[in-house]
């Protein structure tokens, strides 16, 4: 009973990368660590467009595929998000694009608390292989259990986006006050 299909990214050739006014995004390993990517994708440095996505026959993974690397020491920082758009990713990156029996969300979080190295070969440098992916279940409870595990788990994470948007405005107020405490 297959719940998601795991599919590794495509080679990009060094001469469409850069471009930025194509209708399709097109992420590496290095977009996953942009401001305002750290959960979900919505940022990138590379795009391409319909008909280059058509002539190199791609196929773009849709919204709500869970990605993450594949290749090198980038698998042990152990970083998944969320595609928000269908989208393209490179070959140092593999995505797990949920069926209809796994909400994308509650495959995110169960994502966060796996930790993807033990899916790596003992390699240099360590990779993780499609066909391991595929090997390994998940204990998928019903829609409605996911549903509310989903609900639970989103308002946590909020209330911790909130915290943390908290703390970097009081660290801001702080470093203000102490400059204006000591100047000489």
């Amino acid at each position: 009973q297959e719940i998601v299909e795991a599919r590794s990214g495509f080679g990009f050739s060094m001469e469409i990368q850069g471009k930025t006014d194509g209708e399709i995004p097109f992420y590496k390993v290095s977009d996953m660590n942009l401001a305002g990517n750290q959960i979900e994708m919505v940022y990138h440095n590379n795009t391409i467009t319909t008909k280059q996505c058509a002539d190199r026959r791609y196929k773009p993974a849709p919204e709500g595929t869970i990605i993450f690397p594949k290749i090198g020491a980038a698998v042990a920082t152990n970083k998944k998000r969320i595609l928000t758009r269908d989208s393209l990713y490179d070959n140092n990156v593999m995505g797990l694009i949920p069926t209809a029996k796994i909400l994308s969300k509650y495959l995110f979080f169960w994502m966060l608390k796996f930790d993807i190295s033990l899916w790596a070969s003992q390699s240099m440098p360590p990779s993780i292989k499609k066909s391991t992916v595929d090997k390994f279940t998940i204990p998928l409870p019903s829609l409605k259990i996911q549903k509310q595990i989903v609900v639970k788990l989103s308002a946590v994470q909020d209330y911790k986006k909130q915290l943390l948007e908290q703390k970097a405005k009081l660290k801001e107020l702080f470093n203000s006050a102490l400059a204006k405490s000591m100047k000489t």
